[in-house]
């Protein structure tokens, strides 16, 4: 049980939401509606993208007399990523989502499985571009923007990037390329993956710590209007009796000087006698 408790607390840890435990709903729900905003947007521009790039592949193809499969593979698999990216924007544009619980249900829908099979997806096309040229370049290109896109927990990020590299890391052997050329492809593969996990992780960490400095902001501002509210002014003019010295109130009310500013005020009074006064009423009695 000790060695249970022990890896609980250090996954608890990995994902860093115990230094938010006060706000963890509220950030969650932000990074929910975040992610989703972001992933409509990229969508939108991988189907903008993603359009004149398939005539571009239709017109490798019709030219590629050499047997290749790299253009096909390269193809279908841009196929399979505007088809996704058309249903991922459209469906998130029309669907109006209200409640916590549905935020949370949409994002792992939407969010995580679109992701996994964009980077499946990309892994295809990679492979492709590989057979055709040698390079994964837009593979790179893709998971870099992913990474700055994409506000993604410890844990699944982790999970779908290194998966993601083990995945590719594989298919690379299958490809028939020189030997200098595959352990390229491979030190540049560890590296660029490796370098977009630490981007997004930091990306990541400075919402968290955004996030705590505006709920700090947001908690100052609140003491500073709570004491505010506590603070009571006299200001304006105040009509007082020129002779006795009673104030009018508001109500039309005639109230002795004491106890109109104990009303308006936080002061109080302890009640004494100057020497003037004294010596007018008490002289008298002293002889």
């Amino acid at each position: 049980m000790k060695i249970i408790n022990f890896f609980q607390k250090k996954i608890k840890s990995f994902t860093v939401l115990h230094s938010i435990s006060g706000e963890r709903e509220n950030f969650l729900k932000e990074i929910y509606f975040q992610n989703i905003l972001r992933l409509r947007i990229f969508s939108f521009f991988v189907i903008i993208l993603s359009i004149p790039l398939l005539f571009f592949d239709i017109n490798r193809i019709s030219t590629n007399v050499s047997g290749n499969i790299g253009p096909g593979i390269v193809f279908y698999s841009r196929i399979a990523v505007l088809l996704l990216s058309i249903s991922v924007f459209f469906f998130l544009s029309i669907k109006k989502i209200n409640s916590n619980t549905e935020i949370r249900h949409y994002h792992k829908m939407f969010v995580r499985i679109t992701y996994v099979l964009l980077i499946l997806f990309m892994t295809f096309m990679a492979v492709g571009d590989e057979l055709i040229s040698g390079s994964i370049i837009v593979f790179f290109g893709t998971i870099f923007t992913l990474s700055i896109v994409s506000l993604l927990f410890n844990i699944f990020s982790f999970f779908l990037y290194f998966a993601n590299l083990a995945l590719l890391y594989i298919t690379i052997n299958l490809v028939d390329l020189e030997p200098g050329v595959v352990i390229n492809q491979r030190i540049n593969l560890i590296a660029f993956i490796f370098l977009s996990w630490v981007i997004s992780r930091y990306l990541f960490y400075s919402k968290i710590r955004e996030y705590i400095s505006l709920k700090e902001r947001e908690k100052l501002i609140r003491e500073l209007k709570d004491a505010v509210k506590d603070v009571k002014l006299l200001s304006g003019l105040l009509p007082i009796c020129s002779n006795c010295k009673m104030i009018r109130d508001d109500k039309g009310y005639w109230n002795q000087l004491e106890s109109y500013i104990k009303d308006h005020s936080d002061a109080a009074f302890s009640h004494s006698i100057c020497p003037d006064c004294h010596e007018k009423l008490y002289s008298k009695s002293d002889k």
